[in-house]
């Protein structure tokens, strides 16, 4: 069984003549259970589970996308807590996937977090490297360009960080360090993304090679996550709640108006503390996967359970 856990009903209005956001948010939460479902039928009597198969390309063909653009803003180098020298400081590239809306601005954005998912960055029965040579590794981040797209359609900028230095299994990360390690460098990866995001919307020059002056509404601020993307999102959320001044707003720090997980996990026990899987007090939907292949624990009923 799958389920969608609204745990508020409430959001920013929209503005006069578009459609309520709260009425988007709810498209996007139905929309996002089909693709949750889509496994139960294939799978509708079998007595094992098939592996999940590999991608077929390490990379999207984002030309079959007109609303999107691939971006690099450079290099974050992350002091990692607590981590030695030679792999206390990581570099984590700052790149990802944009796509913006037809029509004027300013707009409601969308943050696209995918999961932690095998490859060169991430081979826990193999040896993981980081950063991966040249043509190897899989962008995941490519692989939601199909939803991104259609966001935009309806109204909204997306962006997508590519997350796999933050979870790669690399750079100190050890199977007893490796989620909170995740933690740590997503969250300031993403953080970094959206502050040159803010920096953009101010009409400085950044490295989206894009015109974005006046097109961000930072009060209309969402978040996807899915997998490790989904417990990591969460995490932002919670973070940010309180962050309400007027600098934070605008330097893109501010808080998450809207959430939707999608099977989300932190990779920690439960025993571990209920604070793990907090949610932030905002509109959030959770999709949980009966059949998930991937979440095998089940911790995406955490976030309902605490």
């Amino acid at each position: 069984m799958s389920a969608v856990i609204n745990r508020f009903n409430r959001f920013n209005p929209g503005r006069p003549g578009r459609p309520a956001p709260s009425s988007k948010l709810w498209r996007l939460g139905l929309a996002l259970l089909a693709i949750a479902l889509l496994p139960l039928t294939p799978l509708a009597g079998r007595a094992g589970v098939e592996p999940l198969p590999l991608p077929r390309a390490s990379t999207a063909n984002l030309s079959r996308y007109p609303n999107l653009k691939p971006y690099d803003l450079g290099t974050l180098s992350f002091t990692q807590p607590g981590v030695a020298a030679p792999w206390q400081t990581m570099p984590l590239p700052l790149t990802g996937v944009i796509g913006l809306p037809h029509g004027a601005g300013p707009w409601p954005w969308v943050v696209i977090w995918h999961g932690r998912h095998g490859g060169c960055h991430f081979a826990p029965e193999g040896k993981s490297q980081w950063p991966c040579p040249a043509g190897e590794e899989t962008r995941y981040d490519q692989g939601f360009a199909y939803l991104a797209q259609a966001l935009t359609e309806a109204g909204y900028g997306v962006l997508i960080p590519n997350l796999n230095g933050a979870f790669s299994d690399t750079y100190g990360a050890t199977p007893q360090t490796r989620s909170l390690l995740a933690d740590q460098r997503s969250q300031a990866l993403v953080d970094a993304h959206l502050s040159q995001l803010a920096i953009a919307n101010q009409g400085q020059s950044t490295g989206f090679g894009l015109s974005l002056n006046g097109l961000v509404d930072w009060s209309r601020l969402a978040m996807v996550g899915h997998s490790m993307g989904g417990g990591a999102a969460a995490l932002n959320a919670f973070h940010r709640q309180g962050r309400s001044s007027a600098a934070e707003i605008q330097a893109g720090l501010g808080p998450v108006a809207a959430l939707v997980l999608v099977s989300p996990t932190r990779s920690y026990p439960i025993q571990q503390g209920a604070e793990v899987y907090q949610l932030a007090d905002s509109p959030t939907a959770v999709l949980l996967g009966g059949c998930d292949r991937d979440i095998v624990d089940l911790s995406s009923f955490y976030y309902f359970e605490t």
